[in-house]
């Protein structure tokens, strides 16, 4: 991963929802425009995001913020990236004889706003390939097989009031965290050894992180 496409991922990204969040960085990260990106399956864009923030985070675990759902304290939840499932291989989908694809990123910006039930009628028709229409219940299951990492769920109990809050984990979520936290450091190195060296952004990213670690160890003196 080049430190200048965690920059473009956290420009792009910042004062953006977390669905939007999410096409930018995995554009950013699979090297595509953003249109194509919005048009690209969730389970492709997961998959993406996923393998970002394991390497990004170069740790195992990381932790998640959540509002508890008694109190509305904030809860530190720990991640086991290893334990999130990664995506089957891509293959056509079907169910009671209906070949259908999975929704994208554009498709779920369409149902902003809606009802679960407006939302799932919705979606059904967008990602239908043929006649007929499958069962509701049954298509969300496979969909959830089909893109596992848009249907993991954690539960935390709050220290403070002991109730128990249940929340779908959001992969882009997650990974923003990193990406933003990655950027800041960036730009800091940035600053200090250009202002050290006299070189431009472009060159000092251009650097693998043990040169650049080098030149600021030397930088600092």
């Amino acid at each position: 991963m080049l430190a200048a496409d965690v920059l473009v991922a956290w420009e792009q990204g910042s004062g953006r929802d977390s669905l939007d969040r999410a096409v930018t960085m995995f554009a950013a990260f699979d090297g595509i425009d953003v249109d194509e990106a919005a048009r690209t399956d969730v389970a492709r864009r997961d998959a993406v995001l996923l393998a970002a923030l394991r390497t990004l985070s170069g740790r195992s675990v990381v932790v998640g913020e959540f509002a508890c759902t008694g109190c509305g304290d904030a809860l530190d939840v720990a991640v086991d990236l290893a334990a999130l499932p990664d995506p089957p291989p891509a293959k056509q989908l079907d169910l009671d004889g209906v070949p259908f694809a999975l929704p994208t990123s554009e498709d779920l910006r369409q149902i902003r706003g809606m009802s679960p039930a407006q939302a799932r009628a919705h979606l059904l028709t967008r990602c239908a390939r043929g006649p007929g229409t499958p069962d509701g219940d049954r298509w969300a299951e496979v969909m959830e097989t089909a893109a596992p990492a848009s249907a993991v769920t954690i539960a935390a109990t709050c220290p403070e009031c002991a109730s128990v809050t249940r929340a779908d984990l959001d992969v882009a979520v997650l990974l923003w965290a990193e990406v933003e936290r990655h950027a800041l450091d960036l730009l800091a190195e940035v600053h200090l050894l250009a202002s050290a060296y006299g070189w431009t952004e472009h060159d000092i990213l251009a650097l693998g992180p043990r040169r650049r670690a080098t030149y600021l160890r030397m930088a600092a003196g």
